[in-house]
């Protein structure tokens, strides 16, 4: 039995260092080629894989300070630039890998029985290895918020196995069973009333955001095709040769959630800022410069065709997860008391859309430079705002509207 427990440590163990190896390797195998190709440059390898590993780190929520060579900072003629400056803006990719290939180990180790042992030992050598990654990437230019590094990483990483091991913690036995039983005796000391109000209201606020987020990765898809010109020119601009494209497209790739999630804001009527005093909204966009990056060529000039009638997308989605959820909860709220409920479940899917849209304008926000270049992204109050207003108003819509349900009862 000790044997087995050790074995299950060491391979939880190892599976969580090949997530970090995975995460690591995204943008260390293109600079080694980069290294490889111009070994004449008298750069050493040291350099390009502290890069990888900032980038690695960037990706996770970790924020730099970085203070550029005098040579470098005066050919690059920006304002600010010679001064120590934040980068922030995370490419959100890393963090999704990471999310996803942990809530696979966390049901995998459950299910082979493994409980504690395995999703812990998983959980220490990924803190390490992360650990580790920020104190090796750490030089004078570019100097990491550690406390980040200790938390942000490891925080993923966990609530990936957590929600992983979540389907299959309940059927493991042992003390995991045990808090599931004391969990599931309290939720039963609550009436029905409430437990379908939480439940309705998690679930339809969940699920709205995910279906606008859907929708934004759809439009995101149909900008790349309509905006392929300006792309393409922009591309063409760079004359970058076939290595530095390839580089610059996965680079781009890796930003690809963020991009996301933009859309998303603009969907909502929100926006988003590409630079300090500039928006894009479905108003119509306030462009200054920016940098000559191809993504960028997906932002429409001038006024968008349609305007706010781009709203009509998150209120549908939200009137339709609405209708969902009613069904399930009329069944257990009184009749005389059905239009409180209802619209409590209103304010309950608008707050929890609201909690999820703030994380994720968060999370996907943030600066690549000094002054202008401060503020990509949408900003996160203005965008939860906005969802929390139309979420509320669809979802009394989509609630409060009797279906066939209510009127035959």
């Amino acid at each position: 039995m000790r044997t087995t427990r050790i074995l299950a440590a060491v391979l939880s163990a190892f599976e969580a260092l090949v997530i970090v190896v995975v995460g690591l390797a995204i943008p260390l195998v293109p600079l080694t080629i980069v290294w490889v190709t111009h070994l004449d440059s008298g750069v050493e390898w040291g350099v390009y894989y502290r890069a990888a590993a900032d980038i690695w780190l960037l990706g996770h929520g970790v924020h730099f300070t970085l203070t550029l060579d005098p040579a470098i900072a005066s050919s690059l003629n920006l304002p600010g630039i010679d001064a120590p400056f934040l980068l922030s803006l995370a490419p959100a990719a890393f963090a999704v890998i990471t999310f996803l290939m942990a809530m696979r180990l966390g049901r995998r180790t459950v299910e082979a029985e493994i409980r504690f042992v395995g999703p812990l030992s998983a959980l220490v050598v990924f803190a390490a290895a992360a650990l580790f990654l920020g104190l090796s990437s750490i030089s004078p230019g570019a100097m990491p918020t550690l406390w980040r590094v200790f938390c942000l990483p490891t925080l993923i990483f966990l609530v990936g196995l957590l929600i992983g091991a979540r389907g299959e913690i309940g059927r493991s036995g042992g003390r995991a069973e045990k808090v599931k039983v004391r969990l599931t005796l309290w939720t039963r000391t609550l009436s029905p009333q409430v437990r379908a109000w939480f439940h309705a209201s998690l679930v339809g606020g969940a699920s709205t955001v995910a279906t606008v987020v859907a929708a934004a990765g759809v439009v995101t898809a149909i900008l790349c095709v309509a905006r392929f010109a300006p792309i393409v020119g922009l591309y063409e601009g760079l004359q970058t040769g076939p290595g530095g494209g390839a580089i610059i497209t996965l680079g781009q790739m890796l930003f690809l959630p963020n991009i996301v999630i933009w859309v998303m804001s603009w969907l909502s009527g929100a926006g988003f800022a590409v630079g300090q005093g500039s928006w894009v909204s479905p108003s119509g966009a306030d462009i200054g410069p920016l940098p000559a990056l191809p993504i960028f060529g997906m932002i429409p000039e001038g006024q968008v065709l349609g305007g706010y009638i781009w709203l009509i997308i998150p209120v549908v989605a939200t009137i339709i997860c609405s209708r969902v959820v009613r069904g399930r909860l009329i069944r257990f709220v009184p009749r005389h008391e059905s239009s409180r409920w209802l619209f409590a479940t209103a304010i309950g899917m608008s707050i929890v859309a609201g909690v999820i849209t703030v994380t994720l304008a968060w999370a996907t926000s943030g600066s690549i430079g000094p002054g202008r270049m401060s503020h990509f992204g949408p900003t996160p109050w203005i965008t939860m705002v906005w969802v929390v207003v139309e979420t509320l108003v669809a979802a009394v819509i989509g609630l409060l509207t009797p279906g066939r349900a209510t009127q035959s009862r």
